[in-house]
């Protein structure tokens, strides 16, 4: 994926909050710990140059999806597509710095935000193995957060203690990956 995940849905529900806290209490809500996360939501970015660079580096993509709907989405999107299944790495998913203190703070898992939040405006590609390495070299700011697996694998999250979860999509119809 081509950066942070959850922050577009953690932004909002921090502002929801301290709209609320206005709203009944009167007082200023002071936003500057979760700057970037509100940021997030705000104004959602997406590098330009990132294709370009894709195409100068010879490392081409097999499949890639844009994340507006949360990664499950995408995830159970690229699943459908490709006919394989998919396992993801919770503890690879990448996240802003005070993701998990702000997640901590409003009660709301952090890798849930990822998965099934939105509005995150990422890439997420599958790439040749044989180009692993050097993907990993030339894209730093990419994060490699699992691999295609055996149709039978199905679509898992994976903990860090290896138990897999089968992924849900909010919204998703399992009519469609048929």
């Amino acid at each position: 994926v081509s950066g942070n995940l959850g922050g577009a849905y953690l932004g909002m529900r921090l502002l929801e909050r301290e709209r609320q806290r206005f709203q009944k209490e009167g007082t200023q809500p002071d936003l500057e710990k979760y700057r970037m996360i509100v940021g997030e939501y705000l104004k959602p970015s997406l590098n330009p140059n990132i294709l370009d660079n894709i195409e100068e580096s010879g490392v081409l993509p097999s499949t890639g999806y844009l994340i507006t709907r949360g990664l499950s989405d995408s995830i159970k999107q690229l699943v459908r597509d490709t006919g394989l299944g998919a396992k993801v790495y919770a503890q690879m998913i990448p996240f802003e710095g005070n993701s998990f203190a702000l997640g901590k703070e409003l009660d709301i898992d952090t890798v849930s935000a990822a998965l099934n939040g939105g509005e995150d405006y990422r890439l997420l590609f599958t790439i040749p193995i044989m180009t692993a390495e050097q993907f990993r070299r030339d894209f730093q700011t990419f994060d490699i957060i699992g691999h295609l697996a055996q149709p039978e694998a199905g679509t898992v999250l994976v903990t860090p203690e290896g138990v897999e979860f089968p992924v849900k999509a909010q919204g998703w119809r399992e009519a469609e990956t048929e």
